[in-house]
């Protein structure tokens, strides 16, 4: 009888180390998993601070450099040149494409860049993809970029270049700074800049890019004929 009350009592405690030691394992983890909750949170609020606010209308936009500007031109017969302009360079018909169309900066100067507004951001990733084909024309188009885009971009070229004077390899890809192939974010953010309401997206700068490339306009191929045309010629109301 005593043989088996010792057995059962060494059991006993044998079973209490084993719940102290699960004790404390489980609270290891507890304390590691309030630790990666933690990390997550500061990661995803890093994430939230450096991530662009991009208005949508904002990509179906382009902007297009050197076209001549006419005092109180008709809206018309401004989209009827636009028209006749990329049918004649790219051989790309936008007719029921254009959305809106206004120049940017003040009026001080002529011919100031001109914002075109498609109603599709397939045809703005295509016009862009083949702008090379404004080679000598005397005009030119790039992508649409408000104040905290321009912003942005200059403060990843700035950390880009730093980071090469150090011996780094550091690429852009997609809007987003890689060293060393790590994701790298910004330190110097302006974060009230990103949904700034007073921003006027009509006097951003009117320059012409200066690292403009314009390699020969290729052929179009029978892939591409499609894609000139789109869609069907919407009616007219």
């Amino acid at each position: 009888m005593d043989h088996k009350i010792k057995t059962l009592t060494s059991q006993n405690d044998q079973r209490k180390q084993e719940l102290n030691h699960l004790n404390i394992e489980i609270d290891k983890l507890q304390i590691e998993n309030e630790n990666l909750k933690k990390e997550i949170k500061g990661l995803s609020t890093q994430t939230s601070q450096h991530t662009s606010y991009i208005p949508e209308s904002n990509y179906k936009k382009i902007v297009l450099y050197g076209l001549a500007e006419y005092y109180r031109e008709p809206e018309n017969l401004l989209f009827n040149r636009l028209e006749d302009l990329f049918r004649d360079i790219a051989q790309v018909d936008l007719s029921g494409y254009i959305e809106d169309a206004y120049r940017m900066g003040r009026n001080t100067s002529s011919n100031r860049p001109l914002v075109i507004e498609l109603i599709s951001k397939r045809m703005v990733k295509y016009l862009l993809k083949n702008s090379q084909c404004f080679q000598g024309t005397g005009l030119f188009i790039a992508e649409f970029l408000d104040n905290t885009a321009r912003k942005e971009r200059a403060q990843l070229r700035e950390e880009l270049f730093a980071a090469r004077k150090k011996g780094l390899h550091a690429i852009i890809r997609n809007k987003q700074l890689y060293i060393e192939g790590k994701l790298t974010h910004l330190n110097n953010v302006n974060n009230n800049t990103n949904k700034d309401p007073h921003t006027n997206s009509r006097e951003l700068s009117t320059t012409m890019p200066t690292n403009i490339t314009n390699p020969p306009c290729n052929e179009i191929t029978s892939d591409e004929q499609e894609i000139n045309t789109f869609r069907k010629e919407r009616p007219t109301i």
